[in-house]
């Protein structure tokens, strides 16, 4: 009951263009209470950082300025947390970010070119303006309203063998497979339902038919480190049917008469072997495609090539908690791509990663004929995130000679080669709105 009693209700309202609804409901027919209710402002200070705003390279910072009492500029200070004490504040030192400040006094701040998985120190240093004797102004920070919050950097992870040097061939078969990923010469890698590589193929086939889709090549963008291998895609005709040359995290699964087969997609560890956890920004990679005209057209889209036009390739990425039982795939690679559903509508939903459940952030880039005298080029993609809250499990990258292929669709000839694959972290890359080619 509100008779005879005062309530009192905090609030604390940090949400930046976002909106606040209070209802106070009471019961007339009880008592009438007429009272008042004051919003008090934060006070200058720093707002706790979510683990959303912190990032494996930069940290969004967030806060609260008294505008009216503080009429300077306002900065963020930070340092590892092994630094024995805080420099004195210099808006010229790299340890120093100006932060904006909105007409409500709300500021936001972005550090960056941090170091991965590191533990950081950072304040808010408000600067006020300061008149001398002789009249003269100047700022000065006012150590008295420095507030300080720490923070630890995420991880920034990589995929193993990136740069596909490691290869081995059984028979017609070849495997690009990490040599800390567990690989096993023991057994028949040859035969569909191989487990044992982080990166699959369509290649299965090829024990039979000799026709080798997927191969390595020593045709490389650079020799940095040592480079001297990417990895081949060429679309070709397989027994009867139609394949495209391709490349994925994951495994084949299960052959389907001449049909088609199962594919399982995404995998769930790093290249040092421990689980996948990275939040990147995006991803690079050196790539040299050259498309001919299709001659081979089972299906597609209403929008996608016909035959006659030309090829397109494909690569594609992307990072999310897929359920691996609604999925139809395992806990190592948990969506599971059926291709001899390509004639359904709709398309079961594993056949659209970047809309499919579970899906966290995602990114792709489709190659023309307009690429075919480009040579090799280095593209970095955005990764475009739906959730920023959530840290995913497993990440799927996935290239193809013939973004058709899952139909049997393409032209025999086309061809993609892919090196260097990295995944990035920095905060430039989050800034980008599409393809960045060089």
């Amino acid at each position: 009951s509100l008779v005879g009693t005062r309530h009192t209700m905090n609030f604390k309202y940090v949400v930046k263009d976002g909106k606040l609804t209070f209802t106070l409901v009471v019961d007339k027919e009880t008592t009438t209470v007429t009272d008042k209710i004051v919003w008090t402002p934060t006070s200058t200070g720093l707002s706790t950082i979510k683990n959303k705003d912190i990032w494996a390279k930069f940290v969004t910072i967030g806060g609260d300025v008294d505008t009216k009492e503080y009429d300077g500029d306002v900065y963020v200070q930070y340092r590892t947390s092994s630094t024995d004490e805080w420099a004195t504040p210099d808006v010229n030192s790299d340890n120093m970010v100006k932060a904006t400040v909105d007409d409500k006094g709300v500021l936001s701040a972005v550090i960056k070119d941090l170091e991965p998985t590191t533990d950081y120190q950072c304040r808010l240093v408000v600067y006020d303006t300061v008149t001398a004797e002789d009249g003269a102004t100047s700022q000065q920070w006012v150590e008295s309203v420095v507030s300080e919050k720490e923070f630890r950097t995420a991880i920034a992870q990589q995929v193993p063998n990136a740069s596909f040097e490691q290869k081995y061939q059984y028979d017609s078969y070849y495997v690009f497979n990490p040599s800390n990923y567990g690989f096993d010469t023991t057994v028949d890698n040859s035969e569909p339902g191989s487990k044992h590589t982080w990166w699959g193929t369509g290649n299965q086939d090829a024990v039979v038919t000799k026709v080798k889709v997927t191969t390595p090549s020593s045709d490389v963008p650079h020799t940095d480190n040592g480079n001297s291998s990417s990895v081949c895609m060429t679309s070709d005709y397989v027994v009867v049917k139609f394949a495209a040359g391709n490349i994925y995290s994951g495994y084949f699964a299960e052959l389907i008469g001449t049909d088609g087969g199962i594919v399982h997609f995404g995998r769930n560890t790093a290249a040092d072997g421990t689980p996948f956890g990275s939040r990147p920004t995006g991803v690079s990679f050196y790539v040299k495609y050259k498309s001919v005209i299709i001659d081979n057209y089972n299906g597609g889209g209403a929008d996608d090539p016909k035959k006659g036009d030309y090829d397109e390739g494909q690569i594609k990425v992307a990072i999310g908690n897929w359920s691996h039982t609604k999925n139809g795939g395992s806990k190592e690679c948990p969506i599971a791509v059926n291709t001899t559903d390509s004639s359904k509508n709709p398309l079961p939903a594993q056949w659209n990663l970047k809309t499919l459940d579970g899906t966290i952030a995602y990114c792709d880039m489709i190659f023309t004929q307009e690429h075919n005298d480009d040579g090799w080029m280095k593209v970095t993609l955005p990764l475009e995130y739906n959730n920023t809250a959530t840290i995913p499990t497993h990440i799927v990258i996935s290239a193809a000679s013939s973004r058709l292929g899952d139909y049997f669709t393409g032209g025999k000839g086309s061809t993609m080669y892919l090196d260097d694959i990295e995944l990035l972290y920095d905060y430039e890359t989050s800034q980008l709105t599409g393809p960045k080619i060089e």
